[in-house]
């Protein structure tokens, strides 16, 4: 095993945040790589007063390129483009625990039934309950 470099004073290899994505702006300007995943706006949870200097923290830190900001769905990277100025990778959320499959030419086992993530795109919830 090899010990960790310390960084900053921290005996951190990267830093992980996520909601609010305000927790991310602590560790601006450190020498250890920020790791982001995020489904709200940029500005979730943020005190009115405050968002202004976090949206333009947020936006440096996105920028560097040591640091990963990722989002779990289309709208949340479009919010956080609009916000930050960066388009950031979407990697989405998955329902592999709920254990359902289906495998090509395989008759559904539930096809009257439609399996819809809760933390997915809200308007994709929006357009079904509609």
């Amino acid at each position: 095993l090899r010990k960790p470099q310390v960084h900053d004073g921290y005996d951190a290899v990267l830093g992980l945040c996520t909601i609010p994505a305000m927790v991310c702006a602590v560790w601006e300007g450190k020498n250890f790589p920020v790791v982001m995943y995020a489904a709200n706006p940029a500005t979730a949870q943020v005190p009115f007063l405050h968002k202004t200097a976090t949206l333009k923290r947020l936006s440096v830190m996105a920028a560097d390129p040591k640091n990963h900001f990722l989002v779990s769905n289309p709208y949340a990277q479009a919010q956080f483009e609009y916000q930050l100025g960066v388009s950031l990778p979407v990697i989405r959320v998955h329902g592999l625990y709920t254990q359902v499959s289906q495998k090509v030419g395989e008759k559904p086992k539930r096809a009257s039934e439609v399996l819809v993530y809760d933390r997915a795109n809200p308007l994709y919830a929006a357009a079904l309950e509609a």
